[in-house]
């Protein structure tokens, strides 16, 4: 056992250390490098991606606003165009053609309206920017096809009032027109118009409906207006102008925005609501994210009021930066740009990852490649430690012979192989189980015995003496060879102990020095099965057969190591070994096979078929015991016979009789027996005894 660890402590010296301490060395300082690198980088890619997000917000911010400023010179121009005949149902003709060309050449703007104070409301909508495909009074009534604008005119000064409405085609042709008295909409009631006293010059509208967006009156299109006061030549207020962009427009303006690769712009309310895009403008992966991204986003603005940040989603990181909407809104808006962190840097980060690929390719083929050098070394070593192994497991059928040109292998081969040899020899006059023992608890072999309860066994072969006068010293050798062959490999199978060959005789114990469920059914099923194979190999080998005889008993024994200090022996010693081997001669008297004690029978139960002998002396001992006659197991390859069956009933029933104290009876059943059984030696024998009587 010693020479085995340190076999294995010789090992890991050679193999592991080689490999594993280059491979730390090595892999620290790789890994150190690439670490120190990789923040770095990392730590400057994320001062420049501050910059970067921030002109990316700044151009889209300029976009937005290049966008509200054109809509603002639009209603300025618009109200330049009011009053210029003084009287505003004279100029209604050419401010209708005028709206309608607004529209034609803005294809940002929904709709523009202008109410006066005198009681008109004038409004020119695209209805491109809306799903509106049908009068306006009668819903369920379609809109001639090619439809695209429509006008709107509001008279509130004559009784009813009317609401005039006309859907023009692409050309300004009328397709369809519609009046409604009186008028659906009252514009000089409507906040919109009457809260106008408390207006700067310009004023951008977003609030008359939840979440901040304006419905506008016409068409009830989300959207957002804005609003500016036509005076007169007095200071008095006359008229309204409002510009309308829808926000489907706006959603599909943002959406489209080229940020970084696959950036995003998303704009919230005041409660963090998502507004634009629309999920119309959304592919579903997009809409995912956004019901991830805006939560994460609103609630770490709102704890950290940080205008530019970073997120992680999934495997995703992101840079955020968050600004107001670039106009002036009752409920203010916020526009949020979430750019993932490789739009900007996914080269960089892919030369990074790269290169810690190739640093840890180079790596690994260093490390193969000492692994190789290393194993010219270690392999031989490896294989002498299995070796060793097999040994421990007395496992001799290959024998591994090693031509090395390091000198101490040789020599190390030469020993392994001595020690093989020897242990193998050992085994052969050892028990290998006392081996296996003494080698893996690293004992050594001392005197010493202790008492325990084991079934023991006898085996000799009938009339041996006899049959081996008959042969030549070669066939008998060759004879037993076979014979001890099959029965040792039947008690070893079973897990029983070989004592000792005894001239023809084997002795062999269960329980020792390892335990075994059930003894005394094993030793017995090991009787059985040796019965029936010893002669089966003779004669197969066309050598004698042996009849062979067996006699098992139980009880208490001492078990260990017998002998002096120079020579001992593993076995049992006590009554219970004399015992067995008496029963085993026993046989000889009643022609039977196998004879067990009452001690061994009182342990079978059911399972294996029996019959009582007789009520004997044992030779050397002045008590009594009862012998029975093993004849089988109850089911399976071992089952007697149905004659046999018959007899071990029959025998049974006459002897219990006649212990009973039924002599006569018991006779008369014996004669029966004797008369359907006449070749029954132990029916003879008892008859014999009680008809004398």
């Amino acid at each position: 056992m010693n020479f085995f660890k340190s076999i294995l402590h010789y090992f890991r010296k050679i193999q592991i250390r080689i490999v594993t301490i280059f491979f730390l060395l090595i892999g620290a300082s790789c890994l150190f490098i690439i670490y120190y690198n990789y923040n770095r980088s990392y730590e400057s890619i994320h001062s420049i991606s501050d910059e970067m997000i921030e002109q990316v917000s700044d151009n889209l911010i300029g976009k937005i606003a290049a966008l509200t400023n054109r809509t603002e010179d639009i209603a300025e121009v618009t109200r330049g165009a009011i009053g210029l005949h003084g009287d505003f149902a004279v100029e209604i003709p050419e401010l209708v053609s005028y709206l309608l060309n607004l529209l034609k050449s803005c294809p940002t703007v929904y709709s523009v309206g202008i109410a006066t104070v005198d009681g008109y409301y004038l409004s020119a909508i695209d209805l491109t920017f809306s799903k509106f495909n049908h009068y306006y009074a009668d819903q369920e009534k379609e809109l001639p096809s090619g439809c695209k604008y429509a006008t709107r005119l509001i008279n509130m000064n004559c009784s009813p009032s009317t609401e005039d409405w006309q859907y023009l085609g692409t050309d300004g042709s009328v397709l369809a027109t519609e009046l409604l008295k009186p008028a659906s909409y009252v514009a000089q009631t409507d906040p919109w118009f009457t809260d106008v006293k408390g207006w700067p010059a310009r004023s951008w509208e977003n609030s008359i409906l939840p979440r901040g967006i304006t419905k506008y009156r016409s068409l009830e299109e989300p959207g957002i207006t804005y609003s500016i006061p036509y005076f007169k030549a007095d200071k008095s207020f006359y008229a309204l102008v409002g510009v309308n962009i829808s926000l489907q427009f706006l959603s599909s303006y943002i959406a489209h925005q080229q940020i970084g690769q696959s950036g995003k712009a998303f704009v919230l309310d005041e409660e963090g609501r998502l507004l634009i895009p629309t999920q119309k403008d959304m592919d579903p992966s997009f809409l995912k994210l956004s019901e991830e991204l805006i939560p994460a986003v609103y609630q770490n603005f709102q704890k950290n009021a940080d205008q530019n940040f970073f997120l992680t989603l999934g495997s995703t990181e992101y840079i955020i930066y968050v600004q107001e909407f670039p106009i002036s809104l009752a409920n203010d808006w916020t526009i949020v740009i979430a750019v993932p962190f490789t739009d900007f840097f996914g080269g960089i980060i892919k030369t990074q990852h790269d290169t810690i690929i190739i640093s840890f390719g180079i790596l690994l083929i260093f490390s193969l490649l000492i692994y190789f050098f290393s194993k010219r070394i270690s392999v031989p070593i490896i294989q002498l430690s299995r070796e060793v192994d097999k040994i421990k497991h007395f496992d001799f059928q290959e024998q591994l012979s090693l031509k090395s040109k390091i000198h101490e292998i040789n020599i190390l081969d030469y020993s392994i192989a001595a020690m093989r040899r020897a242990l193998h020899s050992f085994g052969k006059y050892v028990p290998k189980d006392i081996v296996k023992t003494l080698i893996a608890q690293n004992q050594t072999i001392s005197l010493g015995g202790k008492k325990v309860v084991l079934p023991v066994m006898f085996s000799d072969i009938t009339d041996f003496t006899a049959t081996s006068e008959s042969l030549t010293s070669e066939q008998i050798m060759s004879s037993l060879s076979v014979y001890f062959d099959a029965i040792s490999k039947v008690i070893l199978e079973s897990q029983g102990t070989i004592d000792k060959y005894i001239g023809d005789s084997v002795m062999a114990f269960w329980g020792a020095p390892h335990s075994v469920a059930d003894p005394i059914k094993t030793a017995c099923m090991a009787a059985l099965r040796a019965d029936r194979i010893c002669n089966k190999e003779s004669k197969e080998r066309g050598l004698p057969e042996w009849k062979t005889r067996f006699g098992i008993h139980v009880g208490e024994v001492i078990v260990g190591n017998i002998g002096t200090s120079e020579r001992m022996n593993y076995t049992v010693i006590g009554d219970v070994v004399n015992t067995a081997s008496r029963l085993t001669g026993i046989n000889k008297e009643y022609n039977t096979s196998i004879i067990i004690s009452d001690a061994v029978h009182k342990n079978l139960g059911e399972e294996f078929v029996t019959r009582p002998l007789d009520f004997v002396a044992v030779k050397g001992k002045k008590i009594k015991l009862t012998i029975y006659e093993l004849m089988g197991t109850r089911e399976g390859e071992f089952a007697p016979t149905v004659e046999q069956r018959e007899l071990c009933k029959a025998f049974t029933k006459a002897y219990e009789v006649y212990h009973a104290g039924q002599v006569e009876e018991g006779k008369a059943l014996f004669r029966a027996l004797s008369e359907h059984f006449p070749s029954d030696m132990p029916t003879k024998i008892i008859l014999e005894r009680i008809s004398s009587k």
